[in-house]
C-alpha cells in the first residue's frame, strides 16, 4: 500500500514520497514490516530509473540503510545495491 503512493508521478519528491520514504524505512527499523519491502522499493526505484526514483533510494537509505547492512539476513543482499 505505501510502495504505491512512492510510485505515483503526481506527488512531488518534498513532500509525500519523501515522507513516506521516511516512514517506510523508519517501519522497517523497528521490523513492522519486512526487509523486503524496502527491497522492493529499491529495486522498482533502480529499476525504472526515472524523475526523482534516485532521490527516493537515497532517502530510505538514509533512513533503514545501516540498520539493513547490520542485519545478518540482508547484509549481503544490501551490499549489492
Amino acid at each position: 500500500q505505501y510502495t504505491f503512493m512512492l510510485h505515483r508521478n503526481s506527488l512531488p519528491i518534498l513532500g509525500s514520497r519523501s515522507r513516506v520514504c521516511r516512514f517506510l524505512g523508519e517501519l522497517t527499523k523497528f521490523r513492522v514490516i519486512r526487509q523486503g519491502v524496502a527491497f522492493a522499493c529499491i529495486k522498482r526505484a533502480l529499476d525504472t530509473f526515472e524523475r526523482y526514483n534516485v532521490d527516493l533510494v537515497c532517502i530510505l537509505m538514509e533512513s533503514c540503510g545501516r540498520f539493513l547492512l547490520h542485519q545478518p539476513e540482508s547484509s549481503k543482499r544490501i551490499q549489492l545495491v
